[in-house]
């Protein structure tokens, strides 16, 4: 998996050693992402319930249906608003070292989008767990979200972890920008390591809200019947 690719080829480049780890305002990605994971599990084995009732009314299909959506937008909603909370938004400082690059003009404003998107969906699991789950606003808004994420040209969040991967591995941002680091240290007042991981950070918790709105959007179309 891509996203997988990117995240280990840049915890190689920056090392990442504990002095970094310590650096002021930066997270645990790795122990986040370990988490989010387990989640994501938990969320599909509870979808995956779905299966067992395929064959049956569809008064035991719904009922079925509204136990799972409680418990996605539960786990999904939890996920958003404690582990990746407002404070883990776009910050520019983070990407100040890559500003002079041309390449990452190009991936900029997809990525901002990611985050932009990410805040709307925060606020979707976090007020639509107060509906009722047969509402069928509910069912309204869940696929038009599921569709925003997966398919709108406004929001190319499958697309954007594309470009991440292209841009910041295969074409070697990242390399190019651990010798940035290295030779303007004082202009960023931080050691050339401390400046990669915080950009590792940063990237980091782009490719998760982006990755997780995605497989969320996918359980939530296989729940209405509209996906495999």
């Amino acid at each position: 998996m891509k996203w997988f690719m990117v995240v280990v080829a840049a915890a190689t480049i920056c090392g990442l050693s504990e002095g970094a780890r310590k650096l002021k305002g930066s997270t645990d990605v790795d122990a986040l992402r370990h988490r989010y994971l387990a989640l994501e599990s938990r969320a599909a084995t509870i979808v995956g319930q779905l299966d067992s009732v395929e064959n049956q009314k569809e008064e035991d299909r719904s009922a079925m249906r509204n136990v799972v959506l409680k418990e996605l937008l539960e786990i999904y909603g939890g996920f958003a608003s404690e582990d990746l909370g407002a404070d883990d938004t776009y910050n520019e400082e983070d990407y100040e070292i890559l500003t002079r690059f041309y390449e990452w003009q190009l991936l900029q404003s997809d990525l901002i989008n990611v985050h932009k998107l990410f805040d709307a969906f925060r606020s979707f699991v976090r007020n639509k767990n107060q509906l009722p789950r047969d509402d069928p606003d509910l069912e309204l808004a869940s696929l038009d979200l599921a569709d925003t994420v997966l398919s709108d040209p406004h929001f190319p969040v499958n697309g954007t972890l594309d470009q991440i991967d292209t841009i910041m591995v295969r074409q070697g941002v990242y390399y190019k920008a651990q010798l940035e680091a290295k030779s303007t240290i004082c202009s960023f007042g931080l050691s050339a390591q401390q400046v990669l991981y915080q950009l590792y950070n940063a990237i980091s918790i782009t490719e998760l809200k982006g990755y997780s709105m995605m497989q969320f959007s996918w359980m939530l179309l296989k729940a209405y019947g509209k996906g495999e």
